[in-house]
């Protein structure tokens, strides 16, 4: 069953399951950097206790799932290479650090994560029931995504995030930006769809 959930209430620094601001990174993960080596920009973590027991992926006690995407102000190739391949996006699970910022990305006010008690939805892959939330099963846009080798995280609508984080519009051109992890091999992935 799917936790559906929003992220409008400001976030203080040390808040683990959270939209945007600082990511909780210990000094010895690096920061996670696109394929032209630029830092990518933080869109949110996870902490294990929600994601242990919202979702199927399992990650340590007392860790984070953080994803990470490639940004570049004004920029469309950014979203349709994730959209075509995925492949510059990164999901990582770290043990809780310190608030990490980077000079070289836009400053931006964390939201806190919070679950929405109850929300009445069709559950079909390919419903129009387009909110962000965590667990369930995906509701794509266009055609399914093979992530048979991992588990479906979460999905954030880009409509909603443009509109909570105006300094980010465009990132996702306003599509569906989905999140896989494989706990597993401890890597995962984002693909990005639009209509």
């Amino acid at each position: 069953m799917p936790v559906y959930f929003k992220y409008e209430t400001p976030a203080n620094a040390l808040a683990l399951n959270r939209i945007c601001g600082d990511p909780l990174l210990p000094a010895l993960v690096q920061w996670p950097l696109d394929e032209g080596g630029r830092k990518m920009i933080f869109i949110g973590s996870i902490s294990s206790e929600l994601l242990n027991s919202e979702t199927s992926v399992k990650i340590p006690e007392g860790h984070l799932l953080s994803v990470f995407c490639p940004f570049e102000k004004n920029s469309v190739d950014i979203p349709i290479g994730l959209a075509r391949h995925g492949a510059a996006g990164c999901v990582i699970h770290h043990p809780v650090g310190t608030p990490r910022s980077c000079e070289e990305l836009p400053k931006i006010s964390a939201k806190l994560i919070e679950k929405i008690p109850s929300i009445e939805t069709d559950e079909d892959e390919f419903s129009e029931d387009l909110e962000d939330k965590m667990g369930g099963s995906p509701n794509w846009l266009q055609d399914r995504i093979d992530f048979s080798r991992s588990e479906f995280v979460a999905q954030f609508s880009g409509m909603y995030f443009e509109k909570i984080f105006p300094e980010l519009k465009g990132i996702f051109m306003g599509g569906m930006l989905y999140v896989f992890f494989d706990s597993k091999l401890n890597q995962g992935f984002i693909r990005l769809q639009y209509s």
